[in-house]
């Protein structure tokens, strides 16, 4: 009995460790983000233009430029529950992407028409632990560059609807970058 009670709290005990040294890597690229944004600041991009369509721009263009890889590796229905239980996914939206034909496709769905607002980046994110470290890995060592930053917001210009809120950052963002 006394050794089933040290099993269980030695058990315990791991998991805890698990969770702290999760929170310590998220931290880690949370540093790391910062010091990005830092640096395109730096670089002349105005603060207004970071959050797009209710994501940060830097996780737009981590998610642009890794687009190929995510779309070629990650299986939509090994993600997708992660994803409704932390709210980014509504049924209904499942149910649009899941009509798609292939893994990729419904992969290419996720990302650019129901992917977006504030936390949906890192729950995505974290979604790809389980079985896709490789991108995560990938996205958490991509570094965004002005030209990233550029060439996003170009492409958001032309994606965004006439008339949201949204499009002001992005002209308002090449205004000043073509001044």
């Amino acid at each position: 009995m006394a050794q089933r009670m040290q099993r269980h709290e030695l058990s315990e005990l791991k998991a805890q460790l698990e969770k702290e040294k999760d929170a310590a890597y998220d931290l880690t690229v949370l540093n790391k983000e910062l010091e990005n944004k830092l640096s395109l600041i730096r670089d002349g991009v105005p603060v207004s233009t970071f959050y797009t369509l209710g994501m940060d721009i830097i996780h737009e263009a981590k998610l642009q430029k890794n687009l190929l890889s995510i779309t070629r590796s990650v299986v939509f229905t090994e993600i997708r529950d992660h994803l409704i239980q932390d709210g980014v996914l509504k049924m209904g939206q499942v149910q649009t992407i899941s009509k798609k034909d292939t893994d990729q496709e419904q992969m290419s769905e996720l990302i650019l028409r129901f992917l977006k607002g504030p936390g949906a980046y890192y729950h995505f994110r974290n979604s790809l632990k389980e079985n896709y470290i490789f991108l995560v890995d990938a996205l958490d060592k991509f570094v965004v560059t002005k030209e990233h930053i550029d060439e996003l917001a170009t492409t958001l210009s032309e994606r965004v609807p006439e008339g949201a809120v949204s499009k002001l950052s992005v002209v308002f963002y090449l205004s000043i970058k073509d001044a």
